[in-house]
């Protein structure tokens, strides 16, 4: 693509197209700002009291497209305008200086860096900057990267980086087909007492800020057909604070067979928490037809993205 036929033309003064992007030129005298677009030179400003002509020092002088001093008269004397300033500067003082964006617009989702004419967004560690320059998106390593984990283990991405964590089955439970699955083989009655049939590992991830009372896990009963078990109960048996928040950050209730995770508190902290929630499915007779285990495990981000 030629983008020195583009309009605007990207260059204050001279485009040269090079494959895969452009280069900017300067005139004679001049040389290129940090912004890549723009000129500046050095003149020697002459400046008039009381009729009498003096020689001033050198300042600095943007050059407009035409390679020429970016200059507006007033009453004779040659001055900058603000609006003769190119993006990203401001006039002050008869002379266009940078301004600062990160200070006045606040454009960067988590870090700003000035720049000359312009800024650059950047992001914290394990996240990638999206393509509008400003705002952040994690990095899935686990996806991206490829994470091969242990045996018995499952990648776990979280927002800024990933764990490998365990996901055994219980002596009397063999692995599923998909990773983090467990299931309990039964050869006549699979639905009279004993252990639950299935057991599941969920990993899920959360940007802070969360605030209470807020759902957010939705955990569905389905029988081998695929119907929905509208008559289970979910109840969380253990919660456990691996790392950061402590106490019961999380509880449960059922809506029309699905069972809802929400906040107990604002999540205002990074961590990593551990949940066992149990599904029951009762019959219209009142006999218990099925059983499963969900270990979550949900990371909270110490950013709000």
């Amino acid at each position: 693509i030629d983008e020195c036929l583009q309009t605007p033309n990207p260059c204050a003064h001279q485009c040269r197209n090079v494959p895969g992007s452009f280069r900017c030129l300067c005139p004679p005298g001049t040389r290129l700002l940090g912004d890549g677009r723009s000129c500046a030179g050095l003149e020697r400003g002459q400046i008039f009291t009381n009729g009498t002509r003096i020689s001033a020092r050198l300042r600095p002088q943007l050059v407009s497209s035409l390679g020429r001093p970016i200059l507006s008269r007033s009453n004779g004397v040659s001055r900058i305008t603000r609006q003769s300033c190119p993006v990203g500067y401001t006039s002050r003082d008869g002379s266009c200086v940078d301004v600062d964006e990160c200070l006045l617009k606040k454009p960067c989702q988590h870090e700003c860096r000035n720049t000359i004419g312009s800024f650059h967004c950047l992001c914290p560690p394990g996240y990638k900057l999206l393509p509008n320059g400003r705002s952040c998106k994690d990095i899935d390593e686990c996806v991206e990267q490829g994470i091969q984990c242990g045996h018995s283990q499952m990648c776990f991405n979280t927002r800024g980086g990933y764990q490998c964590l365990d996901t055994p089955c219980p002596a009397s439970y063999q692995s599923g087909r998909r990773p983090g699955t467990c299931f309990r083989p039964c050869s006549l009655d699979c639905t009279t007492g004993g252990s639950p049939l299935l057991l599941q590992y969920k990993l899920l991830t959360l940007p802070s800020g969360i605030p209470l009372n807020h759902n957010v896990v939705r955990l569905s009963a389905f029988s081998e057909s695929g119907i929905l078990q509208e008559r289970t109960s979910f109840t969380i048996l253990e919660q456990e604070s691996v790392t950061g928040m402590v106490g019961r950050v999380f509880d449960i209730k059922d809506e029309a067979g699905r069972g809802i995770i929400f906040t107990r508190r604002v999540l205002d902290r990074p961590g990593l928490v551990r949940l066992k929630v149990q599904a029951t499915t009762i019959s219209e007779q009142g006999r218990i037809t099925y059983q499963s285990i969900f270990i979550i495990y949900i990371s909270i981000s110490a950013y709000p993205y």
